[in-house]
């Protein structure tokens, strides 16, 4: 921030959850006390910030949007507010309801007049990002903002999301009946694209595809001189017209596979009765490099950036400009005891024979000091079969989370840790709301269970991002699945110690914890040489002393015994 405040520049706060504005607000705020004035700014998506059930923004549907301009100069609201600091959804929507003007749009006027922007990546990082559009005026210039990234191990897959553009047969034939009966024309159209789509289906049930796109554009330009004819002289239709819809579809397709067939490949697919033509990004870096190019500098950070190599190449820095560092956990390395334990087995053809012993660990070591634990598991079939085996008629709180988890159900969860008392246990998935973007800072967390590495699954879409990088880089595998999968085991593991006064246990369970690929994406303070440093000798044991050992600093309450049988096996190596 400093650095953009001397060269006169903004700076752009992107992150990938409106719940994590909050740190950028509160840093505009530490200015602001300091007696600098930045003027903050805080972007909403369109759809949360209409004021109607439905987006048409056209004056003939829409009264926030109908004479905005001349209700802006009237009231003079470009000017009224330059005393203000901080310009925010509740600011923008009680200006919307007070002068029936569109919050959206009073809020993207402010772009130009901002110190500090924060918004969603898909301001910047989406096909149809909007920012430097508005800030980048080509008639009055500004200087280059400086663009922060933060939770930067999300860009990649945000990016490979928003630009992987699909079409599905069943979407085609729905526009039938979205059209009326005798628009033979519409029709017509729709009809081709149909039989385009069955000209270019392969005979395998997933396969990449050649086509020189002169199809696509000629069905583009038929739909382009329909739409014309019908409102050339009244603008473009609004984004419910299914003439427009259609268009969009195929728009979106035609612009990501003139782009690079390398990094986003042609691909078609058939599943669940459908078929499917889809651009398929497995490469974003090409898309994400000349991003940067509008910025001043840029800054991407995130608690599991690791291996730097992987991060740097998949959010687009080239590795020879760019600087990758690692900054030490502020609190001691002694505040959290870490350990793996290998003689679990997670992966999906085998852990049914480890449900029962994955509960009983659990419940072994949570026994040996009481408070809140999060779980977390790959999936939420592993969580509810680990679930059933959980101890019956103890007195513990167990909150089990769904794939529906609300904003209700995310403060109960609040509520029970920061007002229950005894064992709480959180059961969650990794990747999900819980495992990161929620700050469980001051909640009194005892220990986090990592139960296996959330693999992505081994789809046709995630085999050609293997096999493109083992080309790149010789190690596909890692990129397509293992380092994916331990951002997440991190993100999770990450939960606990949040500040200086807390203190806790790490317990990571998979064999492949220790393999050099999924070691080498863990955090540099949690072993010295080797993650087989992880690996107890005596799992209860140690645990109780590191529990003694807290007892011994701050006063908790250490009970119940270091050893013991597990069914057939003992906790110990």
């Amino acid at each position: 921030m400093v650095y953009a405040l001397s060269a006169g520049s903004p700076v752009l706060y992107v992150a990938p959850k409106n719940s994590q504005f909050k740190a950028a607000v509160d840093l505009g705020k530490v200015f602001q006390k300091s007696r600098i004035p930045l003027k903050v700014l805080v972007l909403t998506s369109k759809a949360k910030a209409c004021q109607k059930d439905e987006i048409l923004c056209q004056n003939s549907s829409c009264p926030f949007a109908t004479n905005y301009h001349d209700k802006v100069e009237e009231n003079d609201l470009r000017t009224r507010d330059e005393k203000r600091h901080l310009w925010d959804y509740r600011y923008f929507q009680k200006l919307s309801e007070q002068y029936e003007i569109c919050p959206y749009e009073i809020g993207m006027e402010r772009i130009r007049a901002a110190d500090l922007i924060i918004c969603d990546y898909n301001y910047v990082f989406s096909p149809h990002a909007n920012f430097l559009d508005r800030y980048l005026d080509p008639i009055v210039p500004m200087k280059k903002p400086v663009l922060v990234i933060d939770e930067a191990h999300n860009l990649y897959e945000r990016v490979i999301e928003n630009y992987s553009p699909e079409i599905r047969l069943s979407i085609l034939k729905e526009f039938f009946s979205k059209t009326l009966v005798k628009d033979e024309a519409f029709n017509k159209i729709i009809d081709q694209a149909i039989r385009l789509m069955k000209t270019l289906s392969p005979p395998a049930s997933s396969a990449k595809i050649k086509t020189d796109g002169e199809a696509i554009k000629e069905l583009l330009a038929q739909t382009l001189s329909l739409m014309t004819a019908r409102w050339g002289g009244d603008g473009l239709p609004g984004s419910e017209d299914p003439l427009f819809q259609f268009f969009t579809l195929w728009y979106d397709l035609n612009e990501m596979i003139n782009v690079s067939q390398e990094s986003i490949p042609l691909i078609y697919k058939r599943e669940n009765g459908d078929e499917v033509l889809k651009a398929q990004c497995i490469d974003p870096s090409a898309l994400i490099a000349p991003i940067y190019d509008n910025f001043l500098g840029v800054v991407a950070f995130s608690a599991t950036l690791k291996p730097f190599a992987f991060y740097q190449h998949m959010s687009g820095f080239d590795l020879q400009t760019s600087e990758a560092v690692e900054f030490g956990s502020p609190f001691p390395r002694e505040h959290k005891k870490i350990m793996v334990i290998p003689q679990v087995q997670t992966n999906y053809r085998e852990r049914d024979r480890h449900y029962q012993r994955i509960a009983m660990i659990i419940e072994r070591v949570i026994d040996l000091q009481s408070g809140p634990y999060l779980v977390f598991f790959s999936s939420y079939q592993f969580l509810r079969a680990v679930e059933a085996e959980l101890p019956k008629g103890r007195d513990w709180q167990i909150f089990s989370q769904s794939s529906s988890l609300s904003g209700a159900g995310v403060q109960r969860i609040m509520d029970l840790l920061e007002d229950g008392e005894g064992t709480r246990l959180i059961l969650a998935v990794q990747g999900g709301s819980l495992s990161e973007g929620i700050d469980f800072r001051g909640m009194g967390l005892r220990g986090v269970f990592v139960v296996g590495p959330a693999v992505p699954s081994a789809t046709f879409e995630r085999k050609l991002m293997q096999d493109h990088f083992e080309q790149l880089s010789g190690n596909g595998r890692a990129y397509a699945y293992v380092y994916p999968s331990m951002t997440k085991s991190v993100q999770a593991a990450g939960r606990i110690v949040r500040d200086e006064s807390e203190k806790g246990i790490i317990i990571l369970m998979d064999p492949r914890f220790v393999e050099k690929d999924y070691a080498e994406a863990m955090p540099d303070d949690w072993y010295e040489l080797s993650a087989k440093e992880l690996v107890p000798k005596q799992i209860l044991a140690e645990v109780k002393e590191f529990w003694d050992q807290v007892a011994g600093n701050v006063g908790h309450e250490v009970h119940g015994k270091a050893k013991g049988p597990i069914g057939e096996d003992s906790l110990s190596v």
